[in-house]
């Protein structure tokens, strides 16, 4: 689905063109898990409990590398920085430089709607997010083994052995004991990643704005009252991570819907994507604007 949709531009595609993939790719939000055809895997959405455990795992193998007598990070970067001298404050420097200046300016690409301006800041945003790369690579190479990164290259595996499944209801774990996963082949390991990682492409922030300004989750939401437990049923801590995001989104257009003074789009044959999800944005602006304004206003009165 992720291939359809990278292939439309939001700023000519047609919501209708998009919107049985959103819908697909919303259901299986719902239902909390993935199919995993080439594997005939279920992969399970995980959510906060699953994530704490798998930190808690990735702290015990940090401290057995650290009996071991592997250095943590902060000590090697003190010894690359003060002894060494292989790294310096310059270098974090950049980093911070251009890690602001994609945290600035990622907002702005995504609400820019003049094909020019949006082009010349993808192309700003792309050349920092490389040279981002490249200076993280060059840290992490003069940092070498160290207990935190070895733990969390290992903790990553169990992203893998706790989420497939042979079974949809999720019970039946796809690698029998954690003593069969271990003995994987590296080739085989690596194959489940790149499985697992295209499998979950398409939950992203982009696609999560888009599913809540679609009907068939407005819709439901209208009902619920703002209440995670009455939207899919359950407490919000038993929410994947992906109904999460998806439901703060939602939440936060029912809330749109109802302070607008404006209508919002007709969903037709001729509304864009780029349309549709710029009226929310400008209107949760001028929302906020006028509640600040009138907050200013109260104060006054009072003093």
């Amino acid at each position: 689905m992720q291939r359809y949709l990278d292939t439309l531009d939001d700023s000519k595609s047609k919501v209708l063109e998009q919107y049985d993939a959103l819908r697909a790719i919303w259901g299986d939000i719902l239902q909390g898990f993935s199919y995993l055809p080439e594997k005939s895997a279920y992969v399970k959405h995980l959510g906060d409990r699953d994530h704490g455990k798998i930190a808690k795992i990735q702290m015990a193998l940090t401290m057995e590398f650290l009996d071991m007598g592997v250095p943590t990070r902060q000590e090697r970067l003190d010894f690359i920085t003060n002894e060494s001298e292989e790294w310096s404050q310059d270098d974090e420097d950049e980093i911070s430089s251009h890690e602001y200046f994609i945290s600035d300016n990622q907002p702005t690409y995504e609400k820019l709607t003049i094909g020019s301006q949006k082009e010349q800041l993808q192309e700003l945003l792309e050349t920092t997010k490389s040279k981002l790369a490249y200076k993280r690579t060059e840290k992490e190479t003069k940092l070498g083994a160290v207990a935190e990164t070895k733990a969390e290259k290992l903790a990553n595996s169990y992203y893998i052995y706790y989420s497939f499944f042979k079974d949809e209801a999720l019970t039946e774990p796809f690698w029998e004991t954690k003593e069969e996963f271990d003995d994987l082949e590296d080739y085989d390991l690596a194959k489940s990643i790149m499985m697992y990682n295209s499998c979950l492409g398409v939950y992203n922030l982009k696609n999560f704005q888009k599913i809540a300004a679609m009907p068939f989750t407005l819709n439901m939401a209208s009902y619920c009252k703002d209440q995670g437990l009455f939207f899919l049923g359950k407490p919000i801590t038993d929410f994947t991570n992906y109904q999460l995001g998806c439901f703060t989104k939602i939440m936060r257009n029912t809330f749109i819907l109802r302070e607008s003074k404006g209508t919002s789009p007709e969903i037709n044959n001729d509304l864009t994507m780029d349309i549709l999800l710029e009226w929310y944005e400008h209107q949760y602006q001028v929302i906020m604007a006028e509640n600040g304004s009138a907050a200013v206003t109260s104060t006054s009165v009072r003093g």
